[in-house]
């Protein structure tokens, strides 16, 4: 029995196929992948806190959403650091109905010698992605 030319051609022919077939299933489930986790990342707010000086004396939190989704029914717990915090401020603004991208609210800070220089708290929101998000930040006064 002889291999002729053209047995050997369709071998190639036939790896050359399969090859390209499983680089195209892995292609293909990649872009899947990736606008699937695109398709998250427009439903997801994302919540963060930082705090900065207005004057010589005067200090302020600002929670800002940085994600693309807006965040709803926001919420924080002041684990550590809270009596820097204005109480009135606290449970007059929260729970915030809605923050949308690159929104952001203020809190009032009361600094003094010799008062915690962080706050740890947690923020908890939902958004369009899921009912229940939750963050546990430090934020340093600067």
């Amino acid at each position: 029995m002889s291999i002729g030319y053209s047995e050997i051609t369709s071998t190639i022919s036939l790896i050359t196929s399969t090859y390209l077939a499983y680089r195209t299933h892995k292609r293909d489930a990649l872009q899947i992948k990736k606008d699937k986790n695109e398709t998250e990342k427009k439903n997801k707010a994302d919540l963060t806190a930082r705090i900065y000086s207005v004057g010589k004396s005067s200090h302020r939190m600002k929670i800002a959403n940085i994600g693309i989704a807006s965040a709803y029914n926001i919420n924080i717990d002041v684990l550590e650091g809270g009596e820097i915090m204005s109480s009135h401020d606290l449970d007059s603004k929260f729970p915030y109905p809605k923050l949308d991208q690159h929104q952001s609210l203020d809190l009032i800070l009361s600094i003094w010698i010799g008062a915690p220089n962080r706050v740890h708290m947690r923020l908890t929101w939902s958004d369009a992605f899921s009912e229940s998000n939750e963050k546990e930040l430090h934020v340093s006064v600067t």
